[in-house]
C-alpha cells in the first residue's frame, strides 16, 4: 500500500494540509490554494495493490493497468466537472502530476448524514423532506451529464451548516454510457467497485455487473430506509439468499408519507427490472403531485394497488377529494356530457346541413284550361241566387207528413278528369270576346277580368 502524501507537499498551486479519509481507491487531503488562501478537497488516484510510492512520485508494479485506472479517473470527473448543482460537490480541476492523477473539489464544511443519525437515528417527516428533493435535484443533474454517483451511502452525503444537502465522495463508476461496468482498477482479480454493506445493490458485487441510474436509486432508497426506520438494510448478497427485510411500508406507515415509503421498497428491489429505470419515474412514485415539498397523505391500500395509487395524484384526506384542476368528482361527469354534447351536435349537423339524398317530388302536370261562357240551363235562374235564396238553403227544411225532414233533390255532379287534355271547341269564341273583337256581356253577377 502507497503512502499517501505528506503535509505541505505542493501539487501545483495546492498546498496538502492533511488526509482526511483514504480507501482502496485513492486518498482525500484538504488542501490550500496558495494563491487564494482557501481550502479544498484533492482526491488522489491511489489503488491498492497497483502503486507504489517513490518520494513523492507515484510509481506502477503493473503500467499498463495503472495508466488505464489513471484514464479511466481522470475522465470519470472531467465529466463530473460539468456538473453544476448546489447539491453535488462541485469539481473545480484535475490534474497530472508527479505520476498520480488528481481531481480538485470544493470544501464543503458541516457534518454528514451518517453522523447525523448515529446521533438521532431517525428522521422526522420534515427533516426527510427537507433533504429528498435537493438530492433527487443533485442525482438528476448528474445522470443528466450521464455520470453515476455510485456509492451513495450516509456517509457521502454531507450537511452544509443551513442543514441543506451535497452529495459528495462519489464513487468509481463509469459513465452510463461506458455500458458494463469498467472499474479504474480494471484487470485486476478482484472488483474495483466500492462496497457499502447495506447500501450497494446486487450488481455492485459483480464485476460484470450492469450499472445504471438503477444502481445509484437502490443506494438512495437505502439512506431513505435508514433515515425511517433508523435501521441498515440487509446486504443485498444476504436478501437474494432469503429477504426478511420488513417493508418500509409497515414499518414507516405511523410517521412518514405512503407515497414515500412506496418508492422506497421500490427502489430496494432486488432485480433491477423491478426498480425504477430513471429518476424521473423514481420521483412520480415518491411524490406523486410532481412537486417537491410535503405531500398529503394516502390512504390505506393493498398490493398492487397500493403503488398504482401512489403513481397517481394524491387524494386529500378529511372529505371530497380536490386537485388542482378542481373536484375530481365534478370532472367526472363532464366528459360523458361533453361526449353526449358533442354527439347531438353532429347528428343535427348530419341531418340538417349535410344531408342531400332527399328524392325531389316530380313536378306536377301542366293542365291546359280555358274559361267557357256560362250557358243558362234550362229552368234555372240566369243569375247568381239572390242572398235571399242564400238564407233559404241554409234553412231547415220542412217536414213531411210522417215528420222526416224534405230535402231538395240532389244534383248528379259529374267527375271531370282535370288531367286529361281538353279539346279545342272552335264553335265558341273566346272568353269575353263576341263576334269581330266586340266585348261580350259578361254574365249576370259576374264582372270580367
Amino acid at each position: 500500500m502507497a503512502e499517501p502524501l505528506p503535509a505541505e507537499h505542493r501539487l501545483g498551486r495546492y498546498e496538502i494540509l492533511r488526509v482526511v479519509r483514504r480507501d482502496r481507491d485513492g486518498v482525500d487531503y484538504e488542501a490550500r490554494v496558495v494563491d487564494e488562501d482557501r481550502t479544498v478537497l484533492v482526491r488522489e488516484y491511489l489503488p491498492d495493490g497497483l502503486t507504489g510510492r517513490a518520494g513523492a512520485d507515484a510509481t506502477g508494479g503493473a503500467p499498463p493497468l495503472l495508466d488505464a485506472g489513471t484514464a479511466a479517473f481522470l475522465a470519470r470527473y472531467r465529466a463530473l466537472q460539468r456538473v453544476r448543482h448546489a447539491a453535488v460537490v462541485r469539481v473545480e480541476e484535475c490534474l497530472y502530476v508527479a505520476g498520480t492523477a488528481c481531481a480538485v473539489m470544493e470544501r464543503v464544511a458541516g457534518d454528514t448524514l451518517a453522523a447525523r443519525l448515529d446521533e438521532e437515528r431517525t428522521l422526522s417527516r420534515e427533516a426527510l423532506s427537507d433533504i429528498l428533493h435537493p438530492l433527487l435535484d443533485g442525482l438528476g443533474a448528474m445522470h443528466s451529464a450521464d455520470v453515476l454517483h455510485g456509492a451513495i451511502e450516509p456517509a457521502c452525503i454531507l450537511l452544509r451548516d443551513d442543514g441543506s444537502p451535497v452529495l459528495g465522495n462519489f464513487g468509481p463508476a463509469p459513465s452510463r454510457r461506458a455500458g458494463p461496468r469498467q472499474a479504474f482498477g480494471a484487470g485486476q482479480q478482484e472488483t474495483r467497485q466500492r462496497i457499502a454493506p447495506g447500501y450497494t445493490p446486487l450488481e455492485g458485487y459483480s464485476r460484470s455487473g450492469h450499472l445504471g441510474p438503477w444502481t445509484d436509486l437502490y443506494a438512495l432508497g437505502a439512506v431513505l430506509y435508514r433515515c425511517v426506520t433508523g435501521d441498515v438494510p440487509e446486504d443485498a448478497p444476504a436478501r437474494a439468499v432469503a429477504d426478511d427485510m420488513r417493508p418500509a411500508v409497515d414499518a414507516g406507515k405511523e410517521s412518514h408519507e405512503r407515497s414515500v415509503l412506496l418508492g422506497i421498497d421500490r427502489a430496494l428491489s432486488l432485480r433491477v427490472a423491478d426498480r425504477p429505470q430513471s429518476l424521473a419515474a423514481w420521483r412520480s412514485v415518491l411524490t406523486p403531485s410532481g412537486a417537491p415539498g410535503k405531500q398529503p397523505p394516502h390512504p390505506p391500500a393493498r398490493g398492487a394497488r397500493a403503488f398504482a395509487r401512489a403513481t397517481g395524484p394524491p387524494p386529500a384526506t378529511g372529505g371530497r377529494a380536490r386537485s388542482r384542476g378542481g373536484s375530481p368528482v365534478r370532472r367526472r361527469w363532464m366528459a360523458p356530457a361533453l361526449a353526449v354534447l358533442t354527439m347531438v351536435v353532429l347528428t343535427w349537423i348530419d341531418t340538417q346541413l349535410l344531408r342531400t339524398d332527399e328524392v325531389p317530388s316530380a313536378p306536377e302536370k301542366l293542365v291546359r284550361t280555358e274559361t267557357l261562357p256560362v250557358e243558362p240551363q234550362p229552368g234555372s235562374p240566369d243569375s247568381i241566387e239572390a242572398p235571399e235564396a242564400v238564407a233559404d238553403a241554409t234553412a231547415v227544411p220542412d217536414a213531411d207528413e210522417e215528420g222526416l225532414p224534405v230535402h231538395p233533390p240532389v244534383r248528379e255532379v259529374q267527375q271531370v278528369d282535370f288531367a286529361a287534355p281538353v279539346e279545342e271547341r272552335t264553335d265558341v269564341p273566346p272568353a269575353g270576346v263576341v263576334g269581330a273583337g266586340a266585348p261580350a256581356e259578361s254574365p249576370p253577377g259576374y264582372d270580367v277580368v
